[in-house]
């Protein structure tokens, strides 16, 4: 039934908007009232637009082997989507099984980058040939993205680098590279950080294994011609691409927009 506003109700009009979690996202919920409505100024539009951006996953790959990747762990429960070739889940890892044109990519919907924080535990085995980690964001499809990535002495010689790439209708531009102190020639347990903001981009590789892969970090990139342009501004997906199958499992990606 239609309710008249009355003096009780002055201190409701005034109030913010209730913040709630739902399916692992903070979300802020406009009043139903038109007059408590009215009562937003401008900073509560902001706020609320920023509570809205805020999106956020989880995933430990901790299931039951599987020769399609399923949902993200966390309350959300997205897709993974095989954009190309086939990965699995396979001993509680994420794994690529079958190469498409080389590759196999795979991708989750995050929500608007403009914002991003991720980081990722793998394995990077590289005693086989040519090893990398490829983390990709800002992506509209397998290819128009941004990778952060890792790769052994094998493809970039002398020891390995730590790289953002970019992709754009499928043509791969390596934009900055930062050389490991040694070799990579090692079994490692590798944690990659990627955090992004507009333009500016900044990449971590860390591991505590005995390999030269310690905090090397890579020097901002903030060239926003390459790193934030229309299609990437799009790009709602995270995820990972493999040029190599059933080497370099992935163990766990967490990340969050905002």
């Amino acid at each position: 039934m239609p309710t008249t506003p009355t003096d009780r109700d002055s201190d409701a009009l005034r109030t913010r908007p209730s913040h709630v979690q739902h399916q692992g996202v903070e979300k802020l919920y406009l009043p139903e009232s038109p007059i408590r409505r009215a009562a937003f100024n401008e900073q509560q539009t902001r706020d609320f637009e920023k509570y809205y951006r805020y999106q956020s996953l989880y995933d430990s790959f901790t299931r039951a082997d599987s020769t399609t990747v399923g949902t993200t762990e966390d309350r959300s429960f997205r897709p993974w989507l095989e954009a190309v070739g086939n990965t699995e889940i396979s001993t509680n890892t994420l794994r690529a099984s079958v190469l498409d044109t080389g590759q196999a990519v795979v991708m989750t919907p995050l929500g608007h980058q403009e914002y991003l924080n991720a980081t990722i535990t793998a394995r990077l085995n590289a005693s086989v040939a040519s090893a990398a980690i490829r983390f990709i964001f800002r992506a509209s499809s397998a290819n128009d993205c941004l990778i952060a990535e890792i790769v052994d002495a094998d493809i970039a010689a002398a020891n390995g680098e730590l790289r953002l790439v970019k992709r754009v209708a499928g043509t791969l531009t390596t934009l900055k590279a930062v050389q490991f102190g040694a070799a990579v020639t090692g079994d490692a347990d590798i944690r990659l950080t990627v955090i992004a903001a507009g333009p500016i981009i900044w990449l971590w590789a860390e591991t505590d294994n005995s390999v030269a892969i310690t905090h090397h970090d890579l020097v901002q990139y903030d060239t926003g011609t390459d790193t934030w342009t229309d299609i990437l501004k799009s790009g709602v997906h995270v995820g990972f691409r493999f040029t190599t199958a059933s080497n370099h499992p992935i163990y766990a990606l967490a990340a969050r927009t905002g």
